[in-house]
């Protein structure tokens, strides 16, 4: 399993890679995602990242990709322009991406908790 600390490596080298991938539009496009859900996406997309890590299978991270945008009804595009407009301003985006730090993190613990439980569990029924 992939430790958090390479994880959350991972998400800052995906925010150098928006950094270096994005402009400094100042419009506001109509079609703005809202920012919980930028943020949600964020995680999604963060998550299917180390997963690809561990499968370095292209067709299913893109496939990945699409399922996510296609749950919030979001296209690849208006994600862009919305990324592009959330990250004009550094400091909000680092706040959002601090954000997305701390629900993969709680998101790890949790895991790692009920990992331990189900663990305790198995050995509990199979002590006499």
């Amino acid at each position: 399993m992939m430790s958090f600390f390479r994880l959350t490596g991972n998400i800052f080298a995906i925010i150098l890679l928006f950094s270096l991938t994005t402009g400094c539009d100042q419009v506001t496009p109509g079609d703005l995602i809202d920012e919980n859900t930028y943020i949600d996406i964020l995680v999604e997309m963060h998550l299917l990242a180390a997963a690809k890590e561990l499968d370095d299978d292209e067709k299913r991270f893109q496939a990945g990709q699409k399922a996510i945008l296609a749950h919030y009804d979001i296209s690849r595009e208006q994600f862009q322009r919305s990324h592009t407009y959330y990250h004009r301003n550094m400091d909000s985006q680092m706040h959002r991406f601090r954000e997305v730090q701390d629900r993969l993190e709680t998101l790890g613990s949790e895991l790692t908790d009920q990992y331990n439980q189900h663990r305790d569990s198995i050995r509990a029924s199979m002590d006499p």
